[in-house]
């Protein structure tokens, strides 16, 4: 899908499996993009599943940083860098 890295840092993030859609909520129009599972190619889910880790972490208070999602392949394998009380984390999620 076109644009998916940028469109899944754009807002909030629900996955929706009753409906199999993953729901965006963008923080700058308020507006819901509706993506289906069944638009997204193989490749696209391992985005999809940096955000997911992302936003756990974000729940649990760490401040998150998506490397992944904002450089693509040029990450240099860090997908996710999570800070809490001045301690910083590098995940790699496809390790998780």
């Amino acid at each position: 899908m076109k644009d998916l890295r940028r469109i899944l840092l754009a807002g909030k993030f629900l996955l929706d499996p009753s409906e199999k859609v993953i729901k965006i909520t963008m923080f700058e129009k308020r507006n819901v993009i509706r993506i289906p599972y069944a638009n997204l190619k193989a490749s696209d889910w391992g985005y999809v599943y940096e955000r997911y880790v992302g936003m756990i972490l974000e729940e649990e208070g760490y401040a998150i940083k998506f490397r992944g999602l904002a450089k693509g392949f040029l990450d240099n394998g860090i997908d996710i860098i999570a800070k809490k009380e001045g301690e910083d984390f590098l995940f790699n999620v496809n390790t998780l």
